[in-house]
């Protein structure tokens, strides 16, 4: 089994499917949750227009209750178009020795963030973060065996970066490309990175893989 730091996939979704995934994403708009619904007083600034549909382990944290009816409306109503390629990409990603890839039964599916409209650029006030928060569902875990991915569905036209430290003081910028998933460790520190303040919309699939390596099992939660 091949493990890396960061990589990215080649195409998971086109145009086409990207457009799909879109409207359907909007449709559900009314379940979208912002994120000062999780944090409060500690959302970040220029974050007040970061919504999530889908139920995050990072914001959850050790509040272990997920919201039933959207994790139905995801397994019903997007599996089949994102859902299973997801689980296709990260086995061709991670290859030989791959037994099988499959979602945690009892984690919640990968899910969206959404921003409409940023000002992220605005702010230095991003906090590099780790991966680490299966531990408060699955404590047994090594959070060593964590990865983190992501793929664009919709960006504005100035794009979407991630911030990331590797092992230097010096963090380098990865800018995403649509329909591509971008992977990488998940206890490696990164953070969003910082984009000029747009009123366009962004979309993006976000989730994570635990890899056991000892009987090649990789499972996928949000």
């Amino acid at each position: 089994m091949y493990k890396f730091l960061f990589k990215d996939s080649e195409e998971v979704f086109d145009p086409i499917a990207r457009q799909k995934i879109a409207e359907k994403v909007y449709y559900h708009e009314k379940y979208w949750k912002p994120l000062s619904d999780f944090l409060g007083v500690g959302t970040q600034a220029g974050m007040e227009h970061m919504y999530l549909f889908g139920d995050g382990l990072y914001v959850l944290q050790e509040n272990k209750e997920f919201d039933d009816e959207v994790q139905e409306i995801l397994d019903t109503e997007f599996t089949e178009l994102i859902y299973t390629p997801v689980l296709k990409t990260i086995e061709d990603m991670f290859g030989i020795g791959v037994n099988e890839v499959s979602y945690y039964k009892d984690l919640p599916l990968p899910g969206f963030h959404i921003y409409k409209g940023n000002e992220i650029g605005l702010t230095k006030l991003r906090p590099f973060h780790v991966d680490d928060n299966l531990r408060f569902y699955k404590p047994e875990t090594d959070k060593n065996n964590i990865f983190s991915f992501a793929i664009p569905i919709i960006l504005p036209e100035c794009g979407a970066c991630l911030d990331w430290l590797g092992d230097s003081s010096e963090y380098f910028i990865h800018n995403y490309e649509l329909g591509v998933m971008s992977m990488w460790h998940g206890m490696v520190k990164h953070r969003i990175g910082a984009k000029p303040p747009t009123d366009e919309d962004r979309i993006t699939l976000q989730g994570h893989v635990y890899v056991n390596e000892k009987d090649g099992i990789l499972k996928v939660y949000f």
